[in-house]
């Protein structure tokens, strides 16, 4: 798990909104990490502190593998 704090909201040309979460790397050294704001939880404002998790995704994975495959086969039919 990480911590991120949600330091600002910007809004692009296109009129997207991104939240700027920073992510602490070490003394005085972050890491500036652009999201859309839809992807937090309603409600979220400047000033939060977040928790963020990665995890596996075995299904991802297999899924794009299989693709990679179906497309490497295709590809040495055409030779």
């Amino acid at each position: 798990m990480v911590r991120v704090y949600l330091d600002r909201i910007e809004e692009t040309q296109a009129g997207q909104r991104l939240a700027v979460l920073l992510l602490r790397l070490g003394d005085g050294d972050y890491l500036s990490w652009f999201i859309p704001l839809e992807w937090l939880p309603e409600g979220t404002q400047e000033g939060d502190w977040l928790q963020v998790q990665f995890a596996p995704d075995p299904e991802a994975k297999a899924q794009i593998r299989q693709e990679i495959d179906a497309l490497w086969d295709e590809l040495m039919r055409d030779e």
